[in-house]
């Protein structure tokens, strides 16, 4: 995209679009400035010098760097203080757009490949299901919400209709007498028989070895990594993820969280919890070390020294047996098994859809979040008693509104950007995520078009977290006034996402925040301005935020179950 520059010195041509050639160059530059001109002397047709550029006016330059950012699409991100120089907001947007669009090439990446996988995963998951039985099954999930992952092997060691009662204490007593130290060391021999396992026989005789001496603080520091290294092994030889997918890995260090999404696809269809065990992020600033908690992150980041426990090393250690059988069992599914399989994942849906709306309080919505679902998952959804489906992206929802047949209300709750709002005002019937006054004028603008009035909620930046779009708390009230006297938007609330934690009970904090906020504003009677919703809280945190004060709430993985990414 070619366009002709007017400097005071001359006019030049320049290309627009900046390419990974160019951004790589100039950012390793380290003053915004430099960078800036980096990519000026390679997007300019010809020659310029960087003597050049310092002689041209600050004006001109600003404006080239509008012609940037709405020709490369961060227009909505760049906003640069009148008066004060533009180079490091113009960097700080480029960066973040250009890791956005990573983070979506990463996401694509992931859905091709995640869909073979998933139904090979499926097969070992039958297999263990069919192995254990049904009744053993039901026992054995009772154990692994406890933490406690069986394999088939360790399983039949132990009377399971006994412990399906017992207290977590007398579980551990029972696997503590079933699990000897010779018992542990013929489990393990039977991994070598794996490939993945073969490679790591000194490392795990060792651990093995520190058990048995009583060192289990280095018996567990040993034994987490390997957990990882196994799944990480079993993706590269069983499951070759396309080449982009692997340098995307080496790129974006996505080593960990691909496997970390595979345990948790593996234990949310054993579990049906989404929380996985040993891996729920902690803030390590309030990290509680009293409770012995067996946290991989904690324990390699050194916050953890309490966690050398029995009772830590087995939970670990069967964990690990319980991947052995599921990696070593993935297969294809046949066309009877996928058929199965479909069935339970839709009657799983209806059941988690009614289970959550009878707890919810009275007055209470609730928004089905169908990020990558299908059209038939989604209907499921709204045939179970779902009123509200709630779409990220607008391709996706293009396609979904127009497969699904069954009435709903739909809301927009992922970011906005203007060059999507066309689509937007046609199928959405609220945006819950207005995040600045700009945008709220292009909204305003773009429904008198077509004659109609859109409800939206104003997305509250809760914690302060500049990566993140969403208006800052304290510029919400001058925020809502702006965008009040626009005739084609009615505000009626506040949304926020808070910051990613693990726990539910770390949300507590910006809820509360948010709620505040709600309040003030509804005090104050801002014409065209109703504070009747609070949207707050998702799957792991919505019943800390109905506690706050929320009366939306946005829940995708515990109605639909894990995402698996699709084509």
């Amino acid at each position: 995209m070619l366009t002709i520059w007017k400097t005071n010195l001359k006019e030049f041509t320049v290309e627009l679009r900046i390419d990974d050639f160019a951004f790589n160059k100039a950012n390793v530059e380290k003053k915004a400035k430099a960078f800036f001109y980096s990519l000026v002397e390679r997007l300019v047709i010809g020659e310029i010098s960087r003597d050049t550029l310092d002689k041209i006016r600050e004006e001109n330059l600003r404006a080239l760097s509008f012609s940037f950012a709405k020709a490369n699409g961060f227009d909505d991100l760049y906003k640069p203080k009148e008066g004060k120089p533009f180079y490091n907001s113009f960097r700080n947007a480029l960066r973040v757009k250009r890791s956005n669009e990573s983070e979506r090439r990463w996401q694509s990446a992931v859905e091709r490949w995640k869909e073979g996988f998933m139904d090979k995963l499926n097969g070992a998951l039958l297999k263990y299901r069919e192995t254990l039985g049904e009744e053993t099954f039901q026992v054995v999930q009772k154990m692994a919400k406890l933490g406690w992952f069986l394999s088939p092997n360790v399983s039949s060691k132990i009377k399971l209709k006994k412990t399906s009662s017992a207290s977590p204490k007398e579980i551990l007593q029972v696997l503590s007498r079933k699990l000897s130290n010779s018992e542990i060391r013929n489990i393990v021999e039977s991994w070598f028989e794996l490939r993945y396992f073969s490679k790591r026989k000194k490392i795990l005789k060792s651990v093995i070895e520190a058990y048995s001496r009583n060192e289990l603080e280095l018996a567990i520091y040993g034994l987490i990594p390997q957990t990882e290294g196994v799944v990480w092994d079993f993706l590269v030889w069983s499951n070759p993820a396309e080449n982009e997918m692997e340098e995307l890995i080496k790129i974006q260090n996505r080593k960990f969280v691909t496997v970390e999404s595979v345990m948790r696809t593996i234990i949310t269809h054993i579990t049906e919890n989404n929380e996985v065990p040993f891996y729920k992020w902690v803030k390590f600033s309030i990290y509680d070390d009293t409770d012995h908690d067996l946290n991989r992150h904690a324990i390699e980041h050194g916050i953890s020294t309490n966690f050398g426990t029995k009772e830590n090393f087995l939970k670990l250690f069967c964990f690990l047996d319980f991947l052995c059988f599921v990696l070593s069992n993935v297969r294809d599914l046949s066309i009877v098994e996928r058929q199965e399989v479909e069935v339970k994942k839709m009657s799983s849906i209806t059941e988690n859809v009614k289970k959550i709306l009878q707890e919810l309080p009275e007055g209470v919505k609730l928004v089905a979040a169908a990020k990558t679902r299908t059209a038939e998952e989604i209907e499921e959804a709204i045939r179970a008693g779902i009123e509200i489906i709630g779409e990220n992206y607008v391709q996706e929802a293009e396609e979904a509104f127009k497969s699904v047949k069954e009435k709903a209300e739909w809301h927009f709750i992922g970011h906005l950007q203007k060059n999507k709002i066309n689509k937007v005002i046609r199928i959405f019937d609220m945006v819950e995520t207005v995040d600045s006054v700009e945008l709220a004028k292009e909204l305003d603008k773009r429904c008198g078009r077509i004659g109609r009035i859109m409800p939206v909620l104003i997305e509250v930046n809760s914690g302060k977290e500049p990566q993140k779009s969403g208006v800052m708390p304290e510029d919400v009230e001058k925020v809502i006034r702006e965008i009040a006297v626009l005739k084609n938007i009615r505000i009626l609330g506040l949304m926020t996402m808070g910051p990613r934690m693990g726990k539910a009970e770390e949300f507590r904090p910006y809820f509360k925040v948010t709620k505040g906020i709600f309040d003030r504003i509804k005090e104050l009677n801002i014409p065209n301005v109703e504070m009747r919703y609070l949207s707050m809280g998702m799957s792991n945190s919505y019943k800390v935020a109905i506690e706050e004060g929320a009366n939306i709430v946005r829940i995708g993985t515990k109605l639909f179950g894990e995402r698996i990414y699709k084509k």
